[in-house]
């Protein structure tokens, strides 16, 4: 098969897998009240052993260049502190703006960070797909006409950008080197740990029934191991640029759920974004706008589980 279709198809399903987290979140805040923090605490935690018990199974470890490591916990470091931004600036600024700045700007700084750090050079097509599946993503925000701008809250969700963007980068340096459980093995267990001071000043957001404990497993099992372990196969077939675009996806998955599983309107300035979103993305799949990464170290072990 074609790299390029193959390494679509991974982020595509990443993006669907992601766009499944809101349902979870929004049936455990339903059943009490849970931080975001502790939301991407328990999601990271209880992804963990998992993960460690996928890879033992596989047998996939390698060991771990000197620099790399380097990459591995800027990873972590940028995923725990994606976690803290986004709940400071859905708290500020609500969620319309907060998942803007996030989701949208992230591939502005994917693409400043690839070219500066990556190499990666930018075509006419890529640019001009990028702008409009940004503003195809925008428009899929619901807007509340009583927002408040508060500066703090626009900080951290620019921060927010800033760490979403260095961890797309980061899955791209290691990408080809690691089985992708390897990677968010040693990532999350970092990510973890460092939002382990959380738990101690939040004990009672413990998830307080069996069913609660149900949507965080959901939560660690599909929208993160499954997802990130998609989303790292397939950004080895692309520029971190195009994955950072195609996970633009998420929102729209997000709010077709929405629609079909909890019955939320469904406007049609998001039709238009959504449409806007979908087409730009395949435009800017076409051979001439791809540059493949494929490096002669590429892991090449597919993403099964070995019984």
């Amino acid at each position: 098969m074609d790299p390029q279709k193959t390494g679509l198809g991974w982020l595509i399903t990443a993006a669907i897998l992601w766009g499944t987290l809101g349902i979870s979140v929004r049936g455990w805040q339903s059943l009490q009240d849970t931080s975001g923090v502790m939301v991407g605490f328990w999601r990271l935690t209880l992804a963990v052993p998992l993960l460690w018990g996928w890879l033992l199974r596989s047998r996939a470890w390698r060991p771990i260049q000197g620099s790399h490591w380097l990459w591995l916990g800027l990873y972590a470091l940028m995923m725990a502190g994606y976690q803290i931004t986004t709940v400071e600036a859905i708290a500020r600024v609500g969620v319309a703006v907060a998942i803007l700045l996030a989701i949208c700007l992230s591939p502005v700084v994917v693409v400043i960070l690839a070219v500066l750090f990556l190499g990666e050079k930018l075509t006419r097509r890529v640019l001009l797909g990028g702008l409009l599946a940004i503003t195809g993503a925008a428009c899929l925000v619901n807007w509340d006409p009583d927002i408040t701008f508060h500066p703090l809250g626009i900080l951290f969700g620019l921060g927010s950008a800033l760490c979403y963007g260095v961890i797309i980068l980061c899955s791209r340096r290691v990408a080809g080197s690691y089985h992708p459980i390897q990677v968010l093995s040693i990532s999350f267990s970092l990510s973890a740990l460092l939002l382990l001071p959380f738990l101690f000043t939040a004990a009672d957001e413990l998830p307080n029934s069996w069913l609660a404990w149900g949507y965080a497993l959901y939560m660690a099992l599909v929208p993160t191991v499954l997802a990130y372990a998609c989303f790292l196969k397939g950004i080895q077939y692309s520029t971190a640029t195009l994955a950072s675009l195609v996970t633009l996806l998420e929102p729209l998955i997000a709010t077709l759920f929405a629609w079909i599983l909890f019955g939320e309107s469904l406007s049609l300035w998001s039709g238009l974004g959504g449409m806007l979103l979908v087409s730009s993305v395949v435009w800017m799949q076409q051979p001439s706008a791809t540059q493949s990464p494929a490096s002669s170290d590429q892991y090449k072990e597919p993403l099964t589980i070995r019984s």
